[in-house]
């Protein structure tokens, strides 16, 4: 046993070479803080993802495809600029909310696509 300093409270105890904290309790509060933080800081993009992804699936409903006016996306709650990655369609990258595509049309309009 030697003498080591808890990482959360920073109190002196004397513990294996690995232990970083005194007791389980301070282990604990320790990384649920950690979490927390990284959730709380991903929250608004989350958020506004989440929401894209729920109205893209309602408006498609059982629907493989159907184009939408930007407007009407809008008035829905859309929010334009949140993705979760790029997937090839058609020879070009489109933007794509999980597994639905957002491929722009012109004149204001959005195909998008159930994968």
């Amino acid at each position: 046993m030697i003498l080591r300093k808890d990482i959360l409270t920073g109190e002196e105890f004397y513990g294996r070479i690995n232990q970083n904290f005194k007791t389980a309790t301070n282990r604990i509060k320790y990384y649920n803080e950690k979490a927390n933080k990284i959730r709380h800081s991903k929250r608004d993009y989350d958020h506004k993802l989440h929401r894209n992804y729920l109205i893209t699936n309602e408006i498609l409903g059982k629907n493989k495809s159907a184009t939408f006016h930007r407007e009407f996306l809008l008035g829905k709650g859309y929010a334009f600029g949140i993705f979760t990655h790029l997937m090839p369609y058609e020879n070009q990258n489109r933007y794509a909310i999980y597994n639905h595509l957002i491929i722009p049309e012109g004149d204001s309009k959005y195909k998008i696509v159930k994968i």
